[in-house]
């Protein structure tokens, strides 16, 4: 969905599908025909889903005395669908080294057992070959 007010736009993901040839842009709805009529419940959950947002805008509106930013609004509109913001990414070394620390509590699903030193040991070592590799200039 596309959201504009005070010359923002926001686009944010309804997790809703239809097939193009059964959607009326000038409307904004799914055609209602005999072999469309599951457009109905979508149109349904797109009016439920235009009214929160319009509620969350008012709601921001009179909280805080002003407009919300578009960081701020994306904020709310993944508080009123229960999205999670995306985590902030890191880097790939760090990604490895998190997993070996995880590693050292983790049970094995098929044996039932502890995560073994000599499984983790591989890890320690790439780990210190991206960290050289990382270290090096071209």
């Amino acid at each position: 969905m596309v959201i504009r007010f005070n010359g923002i736009q926001i686009v944010h993901p309804t997790s809703e599908k239809i097939h193009p040839l059964n959607w009326i842009a000038d409307k904004t709805k799914g055609k209602n025909h005999q072999r469309a009529k599951k457009n109905s419940s979508l149109n349904h959950r797109l009016d439920d889903k235009k009214a929160k947002i319009q509620n969350a805008f008012t709601d921001f509106k009179s909280k805080y005395g002003r407009v919300p930013d578009a960081k701020e609004f994306k904020v709310v509109l993944a508080s009123i669908f229960g999205q999670t913001e995306k985590e902030e990414s890191i880097s790939f070394i760090r990604f490895v080294e998190n997993y070996i620390t995880e590693s050292l509590t983790r049970i094995n699903s098929r044996t039932g057992k502890a995560i073994s030193p000599e499984t983790i040991k591989p890890y320690r070592t790439l780990v210190g070959h991206l960290n050289g590799f990382e270290g090096l200039s071209y």
